[in-house]
């Protein structure tokens, strides 16, 4: 692959394309593309971060939607994130101390806020923990 060809299959990728699809796109089969990216040290770093920038708004997304109480947003972003994240969260007891899955504190976490934000009493605690990127797994059990 020539370096338009190269440039045009990160443009295609950063756009949002499947591989092989911008491979096409680019004139080339995707077997092209893959031994380009297998001896292209830097167009293979061009094509990761392309990706990852497109991983990044689709997390963006999910956890928008997650706080802003999509339970099936809360549970996707949850269960996917990297293991060091659920072995932090569930050994080192930020959530843990409950012993549960972070599904299950989803779960309770929506259910909680929804019962708080149902009591004019409560709205304003549930209001500022909606606000945080963390909600503390001890005022769930507290109050479920």
């Amino acid at each position: 692959m020539d370096f338009d060809a190269k440039a045009e299959y990160v443009k295609q990728i950063a756009k949002g394309e499947r591989p092989a699809h911008a491979a096409v796109l680019c004139g080339h089969a995707p077997r092209a593309v893959r031994a380009a990216l297998a001896e292209d040290k830097d167009f293979a770093t061009e094509v990761r971060d392309a990706t990852e920038m497109q991983n990044a708004d689709v997390e963006a997304a999910i956890f928008k939607s997650a706080k802003r109480g999509n339970l099936e947003a809360a549970k996707y972003w949850l269960s996917h994130r990297s293991e060091d994240w659920t072995e932090r969260v569930m050994v080192k007891g930020q959530f843990g101390q409950t012993g549960q899955s972070p599904i299950q504190i989803a779960q309770a976490t929506v259910l909680v806020i929804g019962e708080l934000l149902t009591t004019p009493d409560t709205q304003q605690m549930a209001l500022r923990m909606l606000e945080g990127d963390i909600i503390d797994a001890d005022i769930i059990d507290e109050a479920s």
